[in-house]
């Protein structure tokens, strides 16, 4: 009769564990991301994913980061011109206007802002992206404005949260920004899916620069939604 060995590993269930507690992080990072991308979207500013990124490294605490942050959108909308109602907060933009508050504020040494972001995005995962809610909005100006200096990256995060709305129209429990889901309310999931494969297909062709396939895949996603 055959018996159950007394020598079965137990590393999958340890992996299985650690790996649900990974998840259960990731979904309070995203969570607490697109908190702050909720706020930022009532005072009508959008934010680039690295100038968030940047404003995560530069104010750890969670307890004040909304107060701040808020604090660094009035000064957006009083220092900047709006792109068809809305102000793009980029990296450069956040940089400037987050010491002047944070010094204002004399939460950190000015000394203190000077920080590697490429060390900060590395050590930091990002899911969080306004340029997918400047696409669904077909505003053409701010979603250029907000690939900033890395355009691949920012159509990652912005093919991400795309990913995720359709993957919550199929169900799924994940994070999205209310502004995202309420600008694609009445866009079927078959049109939601054709946005994501445009956001990526238009990658397949040759282009001299990434600033160029990226534009290229924005006009081609606004596009399916006319």
């Amino acid at each position: 009769m055959p018996t159950i060995p007394h020598n079965l590993p137990t590393a999958p269930y340890d992996d299985f564990t650690q790996m649900h507690e990974e998840d259960v992080v990731d979904r309070e990072e995203d969570e607490a991301l697109t908190a702050l991308e909720n706020v930022a979207h009532e005072h009508r500013v959008l934010l680039s994913s690295d100038a968030l990124r940047y404003f995560l490294g530069q104010v750890p605490s969670q307890a004040e980061r909304q107060e701040v942050l808020v604090e660094v959108l009035q000064s957006a909308k009083v220092s900047f011109p709006s792109e068809e109602g809305w102000v793009v907060l980029s990296l450069a933009r956040m940089e400037d206007l987050l010491e002047e508050v944070l010094h204002t504020r004399k939460q950190v040494p000015a000394a203190a802002l000077v920080q590697d972001l490429e060390h900060t995005q590395a050590f930091m995962p990002m899911k969080a992206s306004s340029l997918a809610e400047a696409i669904v909005a077909k505003n053409i100006a701010a979603a250029y404005a907000l690939m900033s200096n890395r355009p691949m990256i920012s159509l990652a995060d912005a093919a991400s949260d795309i990913d995720a709305l359709y993957r919550e129209r199929k169900g799924e429990t994940v994070v999205v920004s209310d502004m995202l889901r309420a600008y694609t309310r009445e866009l079927s999931t078959d049109r939601l899916e054709s946005l994501a494969l445009a956001l990526t297909s238009a990658l397949d062709g040759t282009y001299h620069t990434e600033e160029e396939a990226v534009k290229m895949a924005i006009l081609k996603a606004v596009q399916v939604l006319k």
